[in-house]
């Protein structure tokens, strides 16, 4: 039996939990409901910004997004852009590569390229490139928004986007999907525009897809290069608007995308997906964007709305629409709207809050939020907010070619999936109420061996990033088993011995070399004197940080990470860092 207390948890097997009100059972199907294709997110306009942060930011930044430790993903859209013409807010105006027609500058957007380049590195397997505008020349107003596709472009529209693959693949970097309109039910005007967007009639889609992918086609790339459509903003439009094109190019089609922005009810998201299979057997649809909501965590109360929440809440409230998409809906990809934004609605240097804190004035469209006054203030921090730790579930499990069992029985629920891979098996489940609930899972029969339970601690709407966590500075015990294993999450910690958070100050005396503490809680100036050597007057204060301790048995501080030896022996000792310049293997 496994406890769930009311937080998403993620686990393989073995860890119990406590505070057990109820028992359910629920049993894993042996057959695989469907295939998974990926998660991941899009890598629209925030590079804009970012590509003007350090160098060390920006691969801190990659590793959050592509690596195993930060989100994992396996799915990045990349956009090619329009060049901004018209578009008032210059992070959503990307350059564009296109010069005239069969003429490219394959020099611009170093800022999207940057990234796409470091998804491709990172081992991301689907690579998708992503228009909302065909060059300007192309569109009836001249410009990258507020106007219409002009039919008859289609050959030299597929052309552009064509050579653009291309033109990546030669350089190495496979992008395996292609998507030439981007909610084509909006031209996002009036000039000027808040982004990029271009109106495509649904009588000139087919022509839309008909120019890419013979442009596909004769570069050889057809086979190897898939084409989304439509990605119409809503459920209901797409459905409503299939019929009159679709049939003409179905055979063209990869798979069916479309995004949520009409926050569909169970019932709704399931006619559609019906209706799809109905009448183009054999094709997939999928969920490409979906940004910007409030809500309760169950999912109830969710829709378009402004306002920043980095809560708990609003992280399951959006974990709710993941397991929509993945388990009532049974899509076999999600990606969420953009990865990175700067929509926090408050200014971080001035009110120490502003990330942690909900506003009315910020969106909820990102996963990771920076200070868009970065240009002019120097903050290069990132932002992370609880959205982020949910969705690095799906991320960091729901991998390509990894199936979905079903999971049935009175313990069942709507919040709830299992994923296999060759090896293991790793159930993802969220409990959205207050009460804590107990889930008796019975597991088909397996030559498999099974692996140990990590799961979200109760306390985690109460930490932040713990760098002692990332740091492998913590491990755990499994109970099973008895081994110990590296904390590598802020997951990590059982109730039993709960994270320990202080602040506290660094100081090392420059007389005798030696460091010491004070905490913050207790500390006054008149404190400020080297416990070693009672040298009172040349202490150097260092910046005050949190300090995350461990407690119980079954929690110890990493050895590895440690160079003295008394600290070693210290298992439940709070950590700070000193830097090697200060200070070569001294810790008082």
């Amino acid at each position: 039996m496994v406890a769930l207390p009311s937080r998403i948890i993620i686990y393989t097997l073995g860890l119990l939990l406590v505070h057990v009100t109820r028992v359910t059972p629920a049993t894993i199907s042996s057959s695989p409901a469907q295939t998974f294709n990926g998660i991941g997110g899009s890598g629209a306009w925030w590079p804009n910004d970012l590509w003007h942060f350090p160098e060390a930011t920006r691969q801190n930044l990659a590793s959050l997004l592509f690596s195993q430790s930060g989100l994992g993903l396996s799915s990045y859209r990349y956009n090619i852009g329009a060049g901004g013409v018209n578009v008032s807010n210059p992070t959503r105006a990307p350059e564009t590569f296109f010069v005239r027609n069969g003429v490219y500058n394959f020099d611009a957007d170093q800022q999207g390229r940057y990234f796409l380049n470091e998804a491709a590195k990172r081992g991301v397997s689907s690579l998708t490139a992503f228009a909302n505008s065909a060059p300007p020349s192309l569109t009836s107003g001249g410009a990258s928004c507020n106007g219409r596709f002009v039919s008859g472009n289609g050959d030299a529209y597929g052309t552009f986007l064509a050579d653009v693959i291309s033109h990546f693949h030669s350089q190495g970097v496979n992008i395996s999907l292609i998507s030439p309109m981007n909610e084509p039910d909006s031209n996002f005007g009036p000039s000027p525009c808040g982004q990029e967007g271009m109106q495509v009639l649904p009588n000139q889609r087919a022509e839309v897809v008909n120019g890419l992918w013979n442009a596909l086609q004769a570069r050889g790339l057809a086979s190897t290069v898939g084409i989304l459509a439509d990605e119409s903003s809503s459920l209901g439009s797409a459905v409503n608007e299939y019929s009159s094109w679709l049939p003409q190019v179905i055979n063209k089609v990869a798979a069916l995308v479309h995004h949520t922005y009409d926050f569909p009810s169970d019932s709704s998201y399931t006619n559609y997906v019906s209706n799809v299979r109905n009448q183009f057997p054999g094709k997939l649809s999928w969920m490409s964007e979906i940004c910007c909501s409030l809500g309760n965590a169950d999912g109830s109360g969710k829709g378009w709305s402004g306002g920043y929440d980095p809560t708990i809440k609003n992280a399951l409230m959006f974990s709710s629409l993941v397991f929509q998409s993945l388990v009532l809906a049974n899509e076999p990809h999600y990606d969420f709207w953009t990865l990175v934004s700067n929509g926090l609605g408050c200014s971080p240097q001035n009110n120490p809050s502003c990330a942690t804190s909900p506003n009315s004035n910020g969106w909820n469209d990102g996963l990771i939020y920076y200070d868009g006054n970065y240009a002019r203030n120097g903050n290069f921090q990132l932002y992370i907010k609880k959205q982020f730790w949910t969705y690095k579930h799906f991320g960091n499990f729901v991998k390509p070619g990894s199936q979905r069992r079903a999971i049935t029985g009175s313990g069942s629920t709507k919040f709830m999936m299992a994923v296999t891979d060759s090896s293991h098996f790793y159930v993802i489940a969220m409990n959205p109420n207050s009460a804590d609930t107990t889930l008796a899972l019975t597991f088909p029969e397996s030559n498999g061996s099974l692996g140990h339970l990590l799961a979200f601690s109760r306390y985690l709407g109460k930490i932040e990033m713990c760098k002692h966590i990332l740091n492998a500075q913590v491990s755990i015990r499994a109970p099973c088993c008895k081994q110990w294993y590296d904390c590598a999450e802020c997951h990590g910690e059982s109730q039993t011995h709960p994270l320990a958070k202080t602040a506290e100050m660094a100081f090392i005396c420059k007389k005798c070399k030696k460091a010491f503490r004070k905490n913050m809680s207790e500390y006054e100036e008149s404190d400020e004197y080297c416990p070693h050597c009672d040298n009172h007057y040349v202490i150097e204060a260092k910046t005050p940080q949190a300090i995350v301790g461990v407690e119980g048995e079954d929690a110890r501080v990493d050895n590895r990470m440690l160079k003295d030896d008394r600290v070693k022996q210290s298992t439940n000792r709070s950590l700070f860092t000193i830097n090697s310049d200060d200070l070569t293997d001294k810790v008082g």
